[in-house]
């Protein structure tokens, strides 16, 4: 079971890590791509995801976040290109952050699994 994410294994462009027992998304910017595919962090314990920690991704298509601790997410995720599919069912947003989520993502015409 992965508790923390590697670090320094920079470019990859698919990221599966389901089921693991990561906390946090810390270190995430030194093994992404500026050109990414697919993030996979479902069914872990995953609290907070720093903006800082998605500053270098330019583009992704999926990323999946569901089953995890979150309360809420990092303006940055609103900032990616071509983000076509984001889950995040089963973690711990209030009502209003819920709809605050679903509202952004309505306005970039991203599909939304909440």
């Amino acid at each position: 079971m992965i508790n923390h994410l590697p670090t320094n294994i920079p470019n990859l462009h698919i990221i599966e890590l389901d089921s693991n027992e990561l906390t946090s998304l810390s270190g995430f910017e030194t093994i992404t791509s500026h050109n990414s595919t697919l993030f996979s962090f479902n069914n872990n314990k995953i609290a907070s995801v720093s903006s800082g920690s998605l500053a270098r991704i330019d583009t992704v298509n999926e990323f999946y976040l569901s089953n995890n601790q979150l309360t809420a997410l990092p303006d940055s995720i609103y900032l990616i290109n071509d983000l076509k599919k984001v889950s995040i069912q089963n973690n711990k947003f209030d009502v209003i952050e819920k709809e605050w989520i679903q509202g952004i993502f309505r306005i970039i015409n991203t599909t939304l699994i909440i």
